[in-house]
């Protein structure tokens, strides 16, 4: 933000070579983001959870993940409930299991329901799906979803291809 700044950096390399010692293992640190992104998604600073877990598939993945967001959120709600209702007196902790919706089935969803684009036009294989569509999605379908088997040119270089 136009200032020098010193950032740090992943503690991945470091947590992998753990693994051989004391298997799944985490950190929690500090991360910063260098763009100028003002967004909900995209915090310039925030508390990150970095996790290696060796040896798992992509469904027991998906089920760590839906552990810890229910697991954190019955903690909190416990430890600050009376504070998280002030502030969302609709907050209620997730359910598991969480809905897996193939992306090509939310965009089939998305266009069903109406939901386009930002430019007015629908959705079609291979387009991104943005936040304000998703959380439209997610709203209306009333539960948390984990979106899987995005495109492969939708995915980072290093995410495991799926076949089919």
């Amino acid at each position: 933000f136009g200032e020098p700044a010193f950032l740090t950096q992943s503690s991945q390399l470091y947590l992998e070579t753990c693994i051989p010692a004391v298997g799944d293992c985490y950190c929690m640190v500090r991360s910063y983001r260098a763009e100028k992104s003002r967004t909900r998604r995209h915090l310039s600073e925030y508390m990150h959870v970095e996790a290696e877990s060796p040896f798992i598939e992509f469904n027991d993945l998906l089920n760590q993940i839906e552990d810890l967001v229910v697991d954190v959120s019955e903690r909190v709600m416990k430890k600050a409930g009376t504070l998280v209702k002030e502030v969302n007196p609709d907050f209620e902790v997730p359910k598991k299991p969480f809905m897996r919706l193939e992306y090509r089935e939310a965009i089939k969803k998305l266009n069903a329901m109406g939901i386009k684009q930002e430019d007015g036009s629908t959705f079609k294989f291979g387009d991104d799906i943005p936040e304000a569509p998703e959380r439209k999605l997610t709203d209306a379908i009333g539960c948390p979803i984990l979106l899987i088997k995005f495109p492969t040119e939708l995915k980072s270089f290093y995410m495991k291809r799926v076949p089919g």
